[in-house]
């Protein structure tokens, strides 16, 4: 049997580290560093959190442990402490997700809230990781309580932003609980690869129009400064969206 999360990985080469020095194709945290990587990773020396920095425009950073570094160190292309306010809210313990689908996602809320209330950042980058920890357990009927918490969640922190005239960018990397049994109707606890959608709700006053209906991963970086009125670098796919007047 193998395992395709990286996590796997670490925690295994964690056990092995105790008795034995451990080499690796990639680094595995702390557990195996660059100087004992064959194929040390590269930190990216533009992305999108450059042009934060370069263009100063303050974000903050907002999830529970289990998907802080999604918000931060991955999101700033390998770099640490690149740009960005750090909120890191404590995630519940593996074994204790199938008692509470909510996981952390009260705190995860009110820090959203509360950023989008305190006026300190233009951007807020938050990570709502129910339906991925949720689905992983491969229970339907979680994944529903789960979905709804985190529906509940998203209407409130959209009419709030809202009202502040914040504009809401909601998407993700892949599917995970909108396929939950196979065609046997066994239980499916893995990431899907069906397409993922993005949603741009603008304030009220703004408006925009779609420039296309299919794109990937590469144009969220460009779609996300169009509705700061920011020009993406031209090195960047295009954004999906653009402003009307």
């Amino acid at each position: 049997m193998t395992s395709h999360r990286s996590d796997r990985a670490i925690q295994a080469a964690r056990v092995l580290s105790e008795t034995q020095p451990v080499y690796s194709v990639v680094e595995h945290g702390e557990v195996v560093g660059a100087d004992r990587a064959f194929f040390p990773s590269c930190p990216l020396d533009r992305g999108l959190a450059f042009e934060f920095r370069q263009r100063e425009i303050r974000s903050v950073r907002i999830a529970e442990q289990c998907k802080f570094p999604h918000v931060t160190y991955f999101f700033n292309g390998f770099n640490p402490n690149l740009e960005g306010k750090e909120i890191c809210i404590p995630s519940l313990p593996d074994k204790a997700l199938k008692h509470h689908p909510e996981m952390s996602l009260p705190q995860i809320t009110a820090a959203v809230l509360h950023a989008l209330s305190s006026g300190e950042e233009r951007v807020i980058v938050a990570n709502l990781a129910n339906l991925d920890q949720i689905g992983h357990i491969g229970s339907y009927d979680l994944a529903v309580q789960a979905a709804r918490l985190v529906d509940d969640a998203l209407r409130t922190i959209h009419m709030a932003g809202r009202a502040a005239g914040w504009t809401m960018i909601v998407t993700s990397d892949h599917g995970n609980a909108d396929l939950m049994t196979d065609a046997q109707g066994n239980p499916v606890g893995s990431h899907s690869a069906r397409p993922v959608p993005l949603v741009v709700a603008p304030d009220r006053p703004r408006r925009f129009a779609w420039k296309a209906r299919a794109g990937s991963l590469e144009n969220v970086a460009a779609t996300l400064l169009t509705t700061l009125e920011v020009e993406p670098p031209s090195w960047m796919a295009p954004s999906l969206v653009v402003q009307q007047s």
